[in-house]
């Protein structure tokens, strides 16, 4: 049992587990939990505290899914978080709130305040579709407020019932 494999630990401050253990109802911990190899679970990990881990990298993030190793989510530099798939860093949120897609240097397009969201990575064709039903429109719009027609005040709109783009102010 889990208990039969439990030591204190060289300082007296903690309990270490000489071996692996099988837990199968809930596992309450109130101080820290360290470990120094591979946490396997099948069900929930819950957490009332915080759970650190590693920076990690594009090619071997620190939070990954299954066996797929490099897929997931790390940490390149402080206060930004990023998303990897097949090794490579796709999404990228820095510490201002900027969004880079196939972007790391949102902060290169500061100058007409346009790097809330950066698509592209400048080496190829890039884009942005906006996909709306048939009888529809897709917007991109532009807003001084968030009520009234302060939400909407200038738009660039594709009517796919019309077959035309407007522009509107």
């Amino acid at each position: 049992t889990a208990r039969q494999l439990l030591q204190t630990d060289s300082g007296g401050s903690g309990v270490e587990f000489t071996s692996n253990v099988d837990v199968p109802g809930t596992l309450d911990v109130t101080g820290a939990v360290t470990l120094d190899s591979t946490l396997a679970t099948t069900g929930l990990i819950s957490a009332n505290g915080k759970i650190s881990f590693p920076l990690g990298t594009a090619a071997a993030p620190s939070i990954y899914f299954g066996g797929d190793t490099n897929t997931g989510v790390f940490s390149p530099a402080g206060d930004t978080v990023a998303i990897t798939t097949a090794g490579a860093q796709r999404v990228t949120f820095d510490s201002s709130g900027r969004v880079g897609i196939g972007n790391t240097a949102m902060s290169g397009f500061t100058g007409n305040s346009s790097d809330n969201l950066v698509v592209g990575s400048g080496s190829g064709g890039e884009g942005i579709t906006v996909y709306s039903a048939t009888n529809n429109q897709g917007s991109i719009t532009f807003a001084d407020g968030t009520s009234g027609n302060a939400a909407y005040r200038g738009a660039v709109e594709y009517s796919h019932t019309l077959d035309a783009i407007q522009f509107r102010t």
